[in-house]
């Protein structure tokens, strides 16, 4: 029993989620008042972010709004210095985009909020102003803050809270994964990062449990693994945790 209600025990109201979203938006938040990066949405994460502002405010899934004349300058600001664009691949009727989409998947919550206040307080917009600059930041911080929580809830399974934390803060300073919530968080880095880990968490305890599988778990393991591969195919290669997933289900 005591596992079943921290199994349930809301993410968004817990000291590690909290701590660690206020830790990352702190630091986001100084990086960018000090000019050490001055656009959320940059470099590989153009790419994967397009897709939103391609659908939900051009219509185009083809990017072809990119070959307007004279295009708006909050997105002419990312055309490359020899007129192509990062990721992208001319067609016939627009571009190809070699980044996948899961991680404007995740980004869509986010986004969709950028979207309504970009609504009641602009005539019109592009998707690169300022308020989805921030939704960007704040979706990754977010996405960071849950990875962190679901690897402590992971190593509670088996150690204490003084190790867990530990451990929990050695991996956010000893890698690079802080960069990719704060300085580069438009990547696909933090998304993968946060599916990984639930399909960690899922994995270690049912594990731990020792009992069958219930279907509800199977839907959100595939739908995890799903989201991973959009993100990054090669996050495929997390797949086989579910031998260990199921291995209790008989």
């Amino acid at each position: 029993m005591t596992r079943l209600r921290a199994a349930l025990q809301c993410p968004l109201t817990h000291p590690v989620f909290l701590g660690c979203l206020l830790f990352a938006l702190v630091t986001s938040a100084y990086i960018f008042a000090s000019g050490k990066n001055t656009r959320a949405i940059a470099s590989d994460g153009w790419g994967y972010y397009l897709y939103l502002p391609a659908v939900f405010i051009y219509g185009d899934i083809h990017f072809g709004f990119l070959n307007d004349k004279p295009l708006p300058p909050p997105i002419a600001q990312y055309r490359l210095g020899d007129g192509s664009w990062q990721g992208l691949l001319s067609t016939e009727t627009g571009y190809r985009d070699k980044y996948a989409a899961g991680v404007a998947v995740l980004q869509l919550p986010f986004f969709l909020a950028a979207f309504v206040f970009a609504k009641l307080t602009s005539g019109s917009f592009t998707g690169f102003e300022l308020p989805f600059q921030l939704a960007n930041a704040v979706s990754a911080a977010a996405y960071f803050a849950l990875a962190c929580y679901l690897i402590y809830r992971t190593a509670r399974m088996r150690f204490g809270q003084v190790p867990s934390l530990l451990s929990l803060g050695f991996m956010v300073l000893a890698t690079n994964v802080i960069d990719y919530a704060t300085f580069d968080p438009s990547f696909s880095h933090v998304y993968g990062f946060c599916l990984v880990s639930g399909l960690v968490y899922l994995t270690v305890r049912r594990v731990e449990i020792k009992e069958a599988v219930p279907p509800s778990e199977f839907v959100l393991f595939g739908i995890l693994v799903g989201l991973a591969v959009m993100v990054r195919p090669t996050n495929v290669v997390v797949a086989p945790l579910y031998l260990l997933f199921v291995a209790h289900t008989k």
